[in-house]
């Protein structure tokens, strides 16, 4: 299957059911794809949610569709009702963040900023990879639960049981991220790639 049509489909199967988190079986299920290789197709487009708001996707959880656990990736596309920044933490309907947690966020957001002004934290991402049949993913990321040592965007220590991504620079510096952070990072790299092509333009 084209791999743009294979993208249609998987994504429509969530739409179909937005806000239920699906585990991969569940979701192979959904699109009506069920063979070992389709399973594997939709693993590595899960991977290339994992930092995006919607769809979204999270290394292991409980997959609502079918009412169980699982370690796998699981994904989900949110309702358009929904407002947007429900979606940046992964929260559940409802939820809203703390001023605490605002303050922590606008904290990192900053710090993650002065890194990409000053060139400590990479302006690129990971290598992409381009398999037969399948959207282009990037090839280097490793998803991982701390202890994991300092965060490579705020400099706060990845603790027991956070969820981190981490991919190796080609200069051989690894980069490592707390989830929130790396979602972050993505948007304000973009940003400041966008900014400087504006800058040669005048």
């Amino acid at each position: 299957m084209d791999p743009n049509k294979f993208h249609d489909q998987a994504i429509t199967a969530l739409e179909d059911d937005a806000g239920t988190w699906h585990c991969m079986k569940c979701w192979a299920s959904a699109v009506g794809l069920t063979s070992a290789e389709d399973v594997q197709r939709l693993r590595l487009l899960a991977r290339t949610f994992l930092n995006q708001m919607d769809p979204m996707a999270r290394q292991g959880g409980f997959c609502d569709k079918g009412q169980h656990g699982t370690d796998d990736f699981i994904v989900r596309v949110l309702p358009r009702q929904w407002p947007a920044v429900a979606s940046v933490k992964r929260e559940r309907p409802g939820e809203t963040q703390s001023a605490d947690e605002r303050e922590k966020r606008m904290r990192r957001e900053a710090r993650i900023r002065e890194k990409l002004k000053s060139g400590a934290l990479p302006r690129g991402g990971p290598r992409l990879l381009r398999l037969p049949g399948v959207l282009p993913v990037e090839s280097n990321w490793r998803i991982g639960t701390g202890p994991a040592g300092p965060c490579s965007g705020c400099d706060e220590e990845i603790s027991h049981g956070e969820v981190y991504s981490e991919f190796q620079n080609p200069s051989g510096q690894m980069i490592r991220f707390h989830e929130a952070c790396v979602g972050i990072w993505e948007k304000e790299r973009h940003r400041a790639q966008t900014g400087d092509a504006g800058e040669r333009r005048d």
